[in-house]
């Protein structure tokens, strides 16, 4: 009875070793398991934590490469702007300094026709002629002694005389004043110098125009003292007596003085006083 009874506990207690030795196992196995989840979890996080940093890398990335390419792009711009405003700067210096010049020329042009002007009008005082014109001659119709002489030649148109040098009787168109060489010789009368000029007959000479049709020359000048235009008075000295051509040598110095009307020899003596 004793036996069976060790025997039971025996066996009771081999059984409850092999539970608890089993229930051991049980628990080391679960304990094993959940290390195994909780490490795979563990991995898992991280895992994901990796991809979340990855994640965030990638957009800041992305939002630095768009930064960098709106930086760019605004950049660019910017000097696209300033290029043009410089451009810009540069057509409108362009265009003030066309402007500038344009101005310029037309002020030059302006210049120019003015001065065009000025010396087309600067020749539109009266012609020869018309100063002539304002001249009356035959209101007055005297002329003073251009020279003191007496008269070596007289004027002769219906008759003829004789010349001495020429050793020819013929008509003569004027008188022929005896003088000395380098006298002063006066216009003697108001008018307008027309013509210098000379000749082999009376060497140089004036042509001065009276007015009413009425003109005068002198011959046998030297050292003119005027020129064509020029307006000339009673006292006004025209040149000086010059030594006598070869047509008046025997004659000796002499002035000559012909008056003509339209062209046509009249008689000095009667306008001399």
């Amino acid at each position: 009875m004793v036996k069976n009874s060790y025997d039971f506990d025996r066996k009771s207690r081999k059984t409850s070793g092999t539970v608890i030795t089993a229930f051991a196992g049980l628990v080391c196995v679960l304990a094993i398991s959940l290390g195994v989840v909780a490490l795979k979890t563990n991995k898992e996080k991280p895992n994901k934590q990796t991809k979340d940093v990855v994640d965030l890398n990638n957009v800041r990335r992305e939002k630095e490469s768009e930064t960098k390419n709106d930086y760019q792009e605004k950049r660019e711009n910017s000097r696209t702007d300033e290029e043009n405003r410089d451009s810009e700067e540069i057509t409108s210096v362009s265009d003030n300094e066309d402007t500038t010049q344009t101005e310029k020329n037309t002020e030059m042009e302006s210049n120019s026709e003015n001065i065009e002007q000025q010396t087309i009008k600067e020749p539109e005082t009266k012609s020869v002629d018309a100063l002539v014109a304002d001249y009356k001659f035959a209101e007055n119709g005297t002329i003073n002694w251009p020279v003191k002489g007496e008269i070596l030649l007289d004027y002769s148109m219906d008759k003829t005389i004789y010349f001495p040098t020429l050793d020819s009787y013929k008509c003569n168109p004027a008188i022929v004043i005896q003088s000395q060489d380098g006298m002063q010789v006066n216009a003697g009368v108001k008018g307008v110098v027309e013509e210098v000029s000379t000749g082999d007959e009376v060497g140089n000479y004036i042509v001065l125009g009276l007015g009413d049709g009425y003109e005068i020359t002198y011959g046998q000048l030297q050292d003119i003292q005027v020129q064509v235009g020029d307006e000339v008075k009673n006292d006004t000295v025209i040149g000086t007596v010059a030594a006598p051509t070869r047509y008046y040598s025997n004659e000796g110095t002499n002035l000559y003085m012909e008056v003509t009307k339209d062209g046509n020899p009249v008689d000095p003596l009667e306008f001399m006083k």
